[in-house]
This record gives structure tokens, C-alpha cells and sequence, in this order.
């Protein structure tokens, strides 16, 4: 149940970063980045790199606070956010959902 409650805050903070995004639809940048997520790793290989925890937990910050720079910054010095975005789409996905490179 856990799950299908992560499912659905993680795509409701890609709705808002859609939202956020200047004219983003199918076909956009965005859309392909969620698609190359989706068909390029599988649901174990997306566990065990942490990267939907990670997506839901930036994009989630995003959403509550969608005004905050800080939360459009990806840290990729941090270890856990790195190993998370090493799943092919996953970095495509926030740089398309607006969030900028940082350290």
C-alpha cells in the first residue's frame, strides 16, 4: 500500500514540475526522460540504486516548496543521489523538470 502511495506523490511532483516547465508535453524533454526511466531499468535495478526514493524525496521538495532555489539544485556530490541518477533517465528526468547541476 506503501508503494502505491509513493507511486502517487511521486506523479504528483512531476505533474507540478510539468506544470513548472514552459510549454512541457508529450514529446517534451521531460516525457522523454520519464520514458527512458521507465523502459531502460528495471523495477529491481531502480530499488537498489535508490532512485525512486531519491526522485520522490527532490521532487516532493519541490513541490511543497516550489518557490526555494535550493530545492531545484541536484547535489551530485552527494553519494546517494549520485548512485540514484547513475539509472539511465533519472538525471535527464530532473534537469528536464527544471533542477540545475550543483557540486
Amino acid at each position: 500500500m506503501a508503494a502505491v502511495a509513493d507511486e502517487e506523490e511521486l506523479q504528483a511532483a512531476l505533474a507540478m514540475s510539468l506544470q513548472q516547465s514552459d510549454g512541457a508535453a508529450e514529446g517534451s524533454p521531460l516525457a522523454a526522460a520519464a520514458s527512458t526511466l521507465a523502459a531502460s531499468n528495471s523495477a529491481a535495478a531502480l530499488a537498489e540504486a535508490g532512485t525512486m526514493q531519491v526522485l520522490k524525496t527532490l521532487l516532493g521538495n519541490l513541490v511543497k516548496s516550489p518557490a526555494e532555489e535550493k530545492f531545484r539544485r541536484i547535489k551530485l556530490s552527494n553519494a546517494k543521489i549520485s548512485k540514484a541518477l547513475s539509472c539511465p533517465g533519472a538525471e535527464a528526468l530532473l534537469l528536464a523538470a527544471g533542477f540545475v547541476k550543483a557540486g
